[in-house]
């Protein structure tokens, strides 16, 4: 049985002026109703805005601005009706960013869009691809078959909770375990019955208490496996959020935190590997790489303009060794996922003993610091 029972039907008629404004503003007329609200697209609703001559209107381009403009009046109406909507709204983000990804117009129409709708900020429209809530809605959008599992829906609506930023921080939480997809699940649905967290401050304490876990579980495994004499072939280090990015400007006058003390883990002859931002280059080679000599900076995709600063990089760093131990490395295509663990085990392939630094999990085969571990420093 759905768990919404009040139904509107809102038909949006042709524009007059601008496809974003005219599906914006029919559908904000009926978001005030309670329930889940279904959305008839009238065909006439693609037709040419004003002052839009009739070739221009039948160009891919302008048909992918329209279809924008009603992806993101159609993500409005999902959060504003519940956590299956919330999911949902997640999901059509999700897709409407990937099918656009190469379309920088109709990318900006779907965030006018959202901020027409009050969702985002003016500010945060102009961040594009890059706005926090976006990447929210996106990251809600990649784990839809987690949440929508029963015992997950079942959670939100017995403690009536829902919302973008609370269904978002379970996943933060989600990810934040350890095991496989299964094994945290598990974890998860456990905690949701003995603690009913019912906020996005009750799940963000969750993920802390997780975090501190992690990082016990991380530093003792990693110092039995280096009192062993164990040391690595193949360390590999991403730098996918900035907050690790920040604090590797910080200066650390006393004891070194574990992620700035590669060389000291790194056998005689090794390969360090660091994934990030043309743009972090200084601190990657002069923080992360101590000891390591910088072999090759590798452009991971064909860049699409004169401005690379944010283009991602692979920083291939040698210790004791030279390039025979580099295998040939070709641009990924446009629009795929980098992998970091397969990228860096194609281009250092026949290592045995793998760190990975700034993981967000396990992975088989690798001795992996996750978290705050990176930032424990040597003697705690």
């Amino acid at each position: 049985m759905s768990m919404f029972t009040t139904q509107a039907v809102a038909t949006i008629s042709p524009p007059t002026s601008h496809a974003a404004d005219t599906v914006v503003d029919a559908v904000s007329n009926e978001l005030l109703l309670p329930g889940k609200i279904e959305l008839v697209i009238e065909p006439a609703l693609l037709s040419r805005p004003s002052g839009m001559n009739e070739d221009e209107s039948d160009s891919p381009l302008s048909l992918g601005k329209s279809e924008a403009a009603m992806q993101g009046a159609l993500v409005l109406r999902d959060l504003r009706a519940g956590t299956r909507a919330v999911i949902d709204a997640g999901v059509r983000t999700t897709e409407t960013i990937k099918r656009y990804q190469d379309d920088p117009e109709a990318i900006d129409v779907f965030m006018a869009t959202l901020a027409e709708g009050k969702f985002i900020s003016e500010n945060e429209r102009r961040l594009g691809r890059s706005s926090p809530k976006l990447s929210k809605l996106y990251t809600i959008g990649d784990h839809a078959r987690f949440l929508r599992r029963d015992e997950i829906l079942e959670h939100f609506l017995e403690t009536g909770s829902s919302g973008y930023s609370v269904v978002y921080q379970l996943v933060v939480y989600y990810n934040t375990l350890q095991g496989d997809e299964e094994a945290r699940f598990e974890q998860v649905v456990a905690s949701l019955r003995a603690q009913r967290p019912s906020s996005r401050k009750a799940f963000s304490d969750l993920t802390q208490q997780a975090k501190k876990a992690n990082t016990l579980s991380t530093v003792s495994e990693l110092g039995a496996t280096l009192e062993k004499g164990q040391r690595f072939d193949l360390i590999l280090a991403t730098l996918d959020h900035r907050r690790d990015r920040r604090r590797l400007s910080d200066d650390y006058v006393d004891l070194l935190p574990y992620c700035l003390r590669m060389h000291e883990q790194a056998s005689e002859r090794s390969v360090a590997v660091v994934v990030g931002r043309i743009a972090d280059l200084p601190a990657i080679e002069n923080k992360l790489l101590a000891g390591f000599v910088v072999s090759q900076i590798l452009l991971l995709q064909q860049p699409l303009g004169a401005d690379v600063t944010e283009a991602q990089v692979a920083v291939v760093a040698l210790r004791g060794c030279d390039n025979e131990l580099i295998s040939e490395f070709s641009w990924l295509p446009h629009g795929e996922q980098m992998d970091a663990i397969s990228l860096a085990e194609q281009l250092v392939p026949n290592t045995k003993n793998k760190l990975r630094l700034f993981a967000t999990g396990h992975s088989e085969g690798w001795i992996s610091v996750i978290g705050e571990a990176n930032w424990s420093q040597a003697d705690d």
